[in-house]
């Protein structure tokens, strides 16, 4: 009797051979049809999650259950999902660029906000502001006084969790396309300033020269 693994391989019979193809295929797609209701069930959520204007706090999360139950007539099923609970859902919807998390300022609490929402309030009403804001300020203005000079500028506090940000450093990674942070030696002693992107260009382009 062979008990080498390569004998018992050339022994194995086409019926063999047949079922580990066939299991192959059901696992492939048993996988395939769990991403698809994933995605179903990624789009649902965010469906309901636009629908809060400020984002939903993570410890209000059974709230945002009973709307899916109440809108959609079913439960989320964790166990077929792939997932323990509605928190795990979330990290992944995130990491798909679907929602955004993010901790709001006075409270230190985490929430939820719809990316597409978060996209465009950035893009139409954050970006402009900030434009004409470094601009009004000839094109630099201190790190430390950013919040101040918004609320000069605008009368209102720039309010980061609308955005669905945490506060100055998000704001400078999401705008990355117009701004610029860098530290500069001023009569000794080094500041963090915040430039629009194409004067900082220009410069480098005029050491160049």
């Amino acid at each position: 009797m062979p008990s080498n693994p390569a004998e018992l391989a050339l022994m194995s019979t086409p019926t063999d051979v047949e079922e580990v193809h066939s299991s192959f295929y059901d696992l492939q797609v048993t996988n395939t049809n769990m991403s698809q209701q994933l995605l179903h069930v990624y789009g649902e959520l965010e469906e309901i999650i636009v629908s809060y204007f400020w984002g939903i706090s993570m410890s209000c999360l059974s709230n945002l259950e009973n709307s899916y139950r109440k809108k959609f007539i079913r439960s989320l099923d964790y166990q077929s999902l792939g997932v323990s609970n509605i928190k795990k859902l979330l990290d992944n919807m995130a990491g798909k660029n679907m929602v955004v998390l993010y901790e709001n300022r006075e409270s230190k609490e985490e929430y939820v906000m719809s990316a597409r929402m978060a996209e465009f309030r950035r893009k139409h009403v954050l970006k402009p502001h900030v434009q004409k804001l470094i601009y009004a300020h000839h094109g630099e203005i201190l790190f430390s006084s950013f919040d101040d000079s918004y609320k000069d500028q605008f009368n209102l506090n720039l309010n980061y969790h609308y955005y669905g940000l945490t506060g100055l450093e998000d704001l400078c990674v999401i705008l990355k396309d117009i701004l610029v942070v860098r530290v500069l030696n001023r009569s000794g002693a080094k500041v963090k300033v915040i430039k629009p992107v194409e004067c900082v260009v220009y410069n480098l382009r005029k050491r160049k020269k």
